[in-house]
């Protein structure tokens, strides 16, 4: 399908079919490579477990296949015309750079219309957030079931963020594990305060990569390693405002350009 886009002229639009049948073709392979590679993972992770159990030299040996074979760390960057070397340095210069480049400030090009509009949904979710004393969450306190059907949509092999708990600690933690965190996430919200850990995060530059200088900054692309459990209460947190307060198309999504994702849990206290 490709070569028959590229013997036309490469056109672009759905109009062109060539160039639609291009993209549904391109789709339906990543479709059917992102399940194949879904299933070797879950097929990985049971060799593990079994092994766990019968043959500790295996156990280790799959353990082992899971690390990365090689370091994509950093070796220099130039920051301000000077160029850091050691591991202590680059990173005072990236997070000089991000923070000066994620310091908000005020832009004559605002979208004003957006603005208005994200206020207007705030005011409504606190007036139904505050509208019962005795109500934490619109849609009444978090339930294990809750918790559950959120944590069967956790991916595995994701890093973990400052608490060093990861995705499947809370996938094979079982019925136990969702309990405990409906009790610790009510008080979250009772309490209206979030662990000192949830408000750390670890930035890891990564490149963009193309021809871009690998000095420059401005070619790293910063990802902000969070805690899984502070994402899981978001999202459980936003699919109760999507179902009782405001419709899914109010806020825009974290990944729309333009746009960068802000935790939920921002605005509670320390």
């Amino acid at each position: 399908m490709r070569r028959v886009w590229m013997q036309e002229g490469r056109p672009r639009g759905m109009q062109h079919e060539s160039y639609f049948n291009y993209k549904r073709v391109k789709r339906d392979f990543r479709n059917i490579q992102k399940l194949a590679n879904e299933q070797y993972i879950e097929e990985t992770y049971d060799d593990i477990n079994n092994a766990a159990e019968c043959d500790i030299r295996l156990f280790w040996k799959l353990i082992k296949r899971q690390k990365p074979k090689h370091s994509k760390v950093c070796q220099q960057i130039k920051h301000n015309n000077i160029v850091h070397t050691s591991p202590e340095s680059i990173c005072n210069a990236f997070a000089i750079y991000f923070e000066d480049l994620y310091t908000p400030a005020d832009s004559p090009t605002f979208d004003d219309p957006t603005l208005n509009e994200i206020n207007k949904a705030y005011r409504e979710i606190e007036r139904v957030c505050k509208a019962d004393e005795d109500l934490y969450l619109p849609g009444g306190m978090i339930s294990c079931n809750d918790i559950s059907s959120v944590i069967k949509q956790l991916k595995r092999r994701k890093a973990c963020g400052n608490d060093m708990i990861q995705n499947e600690h809370l996938i094979y933690g079982g019925p136990k594990v969702s309990e405990c965190l409906s009790i610790f996430l009510n008080i979250v919200v009772q309490k209206q305060q979030v662990p000192s850990d949830w408000q750390k995060g670890l930035v890891v530059p990564l490149f963009k990569g193309g021809d871009k200088s690998k000095l420059s900054p401005d070619s790293y692309r910063p990802v902000c390693l969070l805690s899984s459990i502070l994402k899981l209460f978001e999202k459980i947190v936003l699919i109760r405002l999507q179902t009782f307060v405001v419709l899914p198309e109010t806020f825009p999504s974290s990944l729309a350009k333009g746009y960068d994702p802000l935790p939920l849990s921002s605005p509670l206290a320390d």
